[in-house]
């Protein structure tokens, strides 16, 4: 949040007093005019919903921590990978317009597994196998695929519970639950 503040201070010479305010202002992603992306305020406060099913849960390569995801762009700046994030195929959740306003509000657990992700930072891919997408949904059918950079293994196929929220249709693999 420390950027979005520095810039208040440095590009506007405002004086900040209400820090909470620009504490949640610094969580909003910038529409490129280093202005808060204004339709992103009403969805913070939004319903969740929670949706189940399988996934096939890959072990992320640790060395995109840090670097700029598949959603990185002029418009909305760098979102970096983290390793607690996890890497998707759009398709799967709609495209990537539709599913680039949420990732931060994109989170699951994998209770067999052990393991969690926090967000969405990146888009799956690969520099060795074509079409690698297509491929991991091929070998997958009806699976959501996801990716997590900081696994210390492949996870294979297992449950998963997501918290998306209510306004997202559920992804691939996965069914709305109460």
């Amino acid at each position: 949040g420390g950027f979005f503040v520095s810039t208040v201070v440095n590009t506007y010479q405002w004086t900040v007093t209400d820090w909470a305010t620009v504490d949640y202002f610094a969580t909003l992603p910038m529409n490129g005019g280093g202005t808060p992306y204004a339709p992103q305020a009403q969805k913070t406060t939004q319903k969740m919903k929670k949706c189940k099913g399988k996934a096939r849960v890959l072990q992320g390569n640790a060395n995109t921590i840090g670097q700029p995801g598949g959603f990185s762009g002029p418009s909305v700046g760098n979102i970096l990978v983290t390793a607690n994030g996890a890497a998707v195929i759009p398709s799967q959740f709609g495209g990537k317009g539709a599913l680039r306003p949420y990732l931060s509000q994109i989170s699951g657990v994998f209770p067999n597994a052990n393991a969690s992700f926090q967000s969405v930072v990146d888009v799956i891919g690969s520099t060795t196998v074509p079409n690698v997408q297509a491929f991991l949904m091929s070998k997958n059918p009806g699976d959501l695929i996801l990716e997590l950079p900081g696994a210390s293994k492949d996870y294979g196929v297992t449950a998963v519970t997501l918290t998306i929220p209510a306004a997202m249709p559920c992804p691939a693999g996965t069914t709305q639950v109460p």
